[in-house]
């Protein structure tokens, strides 16, 4: 009888654990995940963009950026539903990654907006390639593209 009771008593205990919601946030941990992968991409990028440039001593092309940076070796991971850009303007080389599905923008402005809390790179979380300033407010995602300027120097 004895082992009867130990039995039902941990039945009733894994019921018990199994069957009580959990208090993780799992979006929350996921958007940190993918946001760190963002930045471990883009610092790649940024150290490929540096070895290219003292490699071939002139700057990575912004017309043919991807294919440059292939003929050294570099091939530039695909981060699930982003597009990258590469391009120069008066404020210096900037590499961009872009949402363009509408209900996917509010996750990645969260996912944007924790890479560069803890990024080692300048960047801008707006609607255009080469911002040099953030959102100041929540956008309208449904009308309003995300994307993410990382500056890469001059």
């Amino acid at each position: 009888m004895g082992a009867g009771l130990i039995i039902a008593i941990l039945v009733v205990t894994l019921i018990g654990i199994i069957s009580t919601p959990s208090n993780i946030n799992t979006g929350a941990l996921l958007e940190r995940k993918q946001a760190r992968e963002i930045s471990a991409v883009v610092n790649g990028a940024i150290i490929q963009r540096q070895n290219y440039t003292l490699e071939f001593g002139q700057p990575l092309p912004t017309a043919t950026w991807r294919e440059s940076l292939n003929t050294q070796g570099a091939f530039l991971p695909e981060l699930q539903e982003l597009d990258w850009d590469y391009a120069v303007n008066g404020n210096g080389a900037h590499f961009c990654l872009s949402i363009e599905e509408p209900r996917r923008r509010a996750y990645f402005y969260s996912v944007f907006q924790e890479t560069l809390t803890t990024a080692t790179f300048n960047g801008f979380v707006a609607s255009t390639c080469g911002a040099t300033t953030s959102f100041s407010t929540t956008p309208d995602f449904t009308t309003t593209d995300v994307v993410l300027t990382i500056y890469a120097g001059r």
